[in-house]
């Protein structure tokens, strides 16, 4: 009865990063952004990555991209395998299925727009999901979880590392970079007054960078002690609020991975997962 209950409440906890990922792919694909509305488009930027080598040397998105009947069916795979694996996360052999596809769709995505971001955690958060035994799973989880803390303190000792804790003007330049394209288009909406008024004020700029910046060291803390996770959590989701609301850098396909933080403690307690 009590392992039942257990269990039960495990379930639960991963029906919510799993739903919470579900969520940011369902934004990505109403923003436009689906191999049903990318169809037909074959311009492709593969990067330096060899893993996006392969997918694109064994031609995967480009026969997708290629018949429309093909990218709709992909698509409607993706949201299937979402549905069933929310309803029973411990069903590996669905999230091996889910993972791949994203993968597929995220290389395909990255390509498509040239560039590379904070995003492999949008398919990395299935890592643990992949196994059937639950000692594989929560080593997994363990992987996954250092792997997320590394990901955080590392971009901020490359900033430091860069010397960018010492340029005042640093941030404002990183800031009239970002918002470049809301100046071409003369687009003077509200977060293109608060970028300008930040450019205008490096000394108040660089304050809230190096608040960002002790954001991401923070998160240090997880290397020793799981006990914090939750506070982690909300701290990084924090820096990526801000740097959506500053530099309209949106964290969708990142928060499901970040998420992972808030039941590390309840996850890890328990034997299934």
């Amino acid at each position: 009865m009590v392992k039942s209950l257990i269990e039960s409440e495990v379930k639960n906890k991963l029906r919510i990063i799993l739903g919470v990922l579900f969520i940011e792919y369902l934004i990505i694909v109403f923003s436009g952004i689906s191999f049903t509305n990318l169809s037909g488009d074959m311009l492709f930027s593969i990067g330096v990555d060899p893993l996006f080598w392969l997918i694109y040397i064994a031609k995967i998105p480009q026969t997708i991209l290629k018949y429309t009947w093909l990218a709709i069916l992909y698509d409607i795979g993706i949201f299937l395998s979402f549905i069933f694996l929310i309803y029973n996360p411990f069903k590996n052999k669905i999230a091996v299925v889910l993972f791949c596809l994203l993968l597929v769709f995220y290389v395909s995505y990255m390509g498509l727009i040239g560039t590379r971001n904070y995003m492999t955690g949008f398919f990395l958060v299935l890592l643990p999901f992949l196994f059937k035994e639950d000692k594989n799973r929560q080593i997994s989880f363990g992987v996954l979880r250092y792997f997320l803390l590394f990901f955080y303190v590392s971009a901020a000792f490359i900033k430091i590392q860069q010397s960018s804790i010492y340029d005042l003007n640093y941030y404002s330049k990183i800031l009239i970079n970002q918002l470049t394209p809301y100046y071409l288009e003369h687009n003077f909406s509200w977060r293109t007054v608060v970028n300008l008024y930040l450019v205008g004020h490096p000394y108040f700029s660089r304050i809230l960078f190096l608040s960002g910046l002790l954001l991401e060291c923070i998160p240090i803390v997880g290397f020793f002690t799981k006990r914090f996770d939750p506070y982690l959590a909300t701290l990084i989701l924090l820096f990526h609020l801000s740097n959506w609301f500053i530099m309209d850098i949106a964290p969708i396909g990142q928060i499901a991975f970040i998420c992972t933080l808030f039941f590390s403690k309840k996850i890890y307690k328990n034997r299934r997962f």
